[in-house]
C-alpha cells in the first residue's frame, strides 16, 4: 500500500489524464476510421463542389473588376459628347450638335446610341462593350442657369443698348478762349493773332473743335 502511495507521489503531473485519452483515442478511432471509409466518396463530390463555387467568384470578381473601368470609359465619353452637343447648340461652335457629339464619343472608344437637342441644352446616351459586359451611359449638358440679379442685369443692359440714344445738350460758350503757341512760319492765314510785346510769345487764338454752332464765336 505505501509503495502505491509513493509511486502515485512521484508520478508527474498529467500522466493519468493523458493515459485516459490515449485510452479514449484507440477506442474510438477504429469507429471513426470506418465511417470516413464508408463516406469517402461523397467528401470528394463535397471538396469538387466547394472548389467549383471558389472558381467561379474568383473569375466573376475578376470580371467585375475589368468592367469596372469600361464603365467609367462610358460615363466620360457620355459626358463629352453631350458638351460637345451643347457648345455647338449654344453657337460656341459651328456645326451640328449631334455630328459634332458623335465625333467626340467615337474619339473616346464609345458608340453614340442616342442624341437629342432642346434649346441650348443637349441629351447624349453611349454604349460601351467590354467582353460579355454592355454599359449604356447617358449625360445632359446646357448652359448655367443665370442668378436673379444677373437675369435682371442683362435685361437692363439690352434694354438700355437697344433704346433710343440720348440727346446731350450742346456745352455753351464760357467766354474762354483756347490759345495754342505757333511759330510765325506755321500760322494759317485768315487767324487772328493777338500782338504782345515780345514778339517771340505771340499767341495764336483759335475756337475749341468741340463747340457747337450755337455757341457765341469768340472775338
Amino acid at each position: 500500500m505505501r509503495a502505491r502511495i509513493r509511486a502515485a507521489r512521484t508520478r508527474p503531473a498529467g500522466a493519468a489524464r493523458h493515459g485516459r485519452r490515449t485510452r479514449l483515442r484507440s477506442r474510438w478511432w477504429p469507429v471513426i476510421a470506418a465511417k470516413l471509409a464508408g463516406e469517402r466518396g461523397a467528401v470528394g463530390v463535397v471538396v469538387l463542389a466547394v472548389g467549383l463555387l471558389v472558381l467561379a467568384i474568383s473569375i466573376g470578381a475578376i470580371g467585375m473588376l475589368a468592367a469596372f473601368p469600361a464603365r467609367q470609359a462610358a460615363q466620360a465619353a457620355a459626358d463629352a459628347g453631350a458638351l460637345a452637343a451643347a457648345d455647338v447648340a449654344s453657337g460656341y461652335l459651328d456645326g451640328e450638335p449631334c455630328a459634332e457629339a458623335g465625333r467626340v464619343v467615337e474619339a473616346n472608344g464609345a458608340s453614340l446610341e442616342e442624341c437629342a437637342t432642346d434649346g441650348r441644352e443637349a441629351v447624349v446616351r453611349v454604349r460601351v462593350e467590354s467582353g460579355p459586359f454592355v454599359f449604356s451611359e447617358s449625360s445632359r449638358a446646357g448652359p448655367p442657369p443665370e442668378r436673379e440679379d444677373v437675369r435682371r442685369s442683362r435685361q437692363h443692359l439690352e434694354a438700355f443698348r437697344f433704346s433710343q440714344p440720348v440727346h446731350r445738350p450742346a456745352r455753351p460758350y464760357n467766354g474762354r478762349r483756347r490759345v495754342a503757341t505757333a511759330p510765325t512760319s506755321l500760322r494759317p492765314a485768315g487767324i487772328a493773332v493777338r500782338k504782345h510785346a515780345d514778339p517771340s510769345k505771340e499767341r495764336l487764338c483759335q475756337a475749341a473743335t468741340h463747340w457747337s454752332s450755337s455757341s457765341r464765336r469768340p472775338k
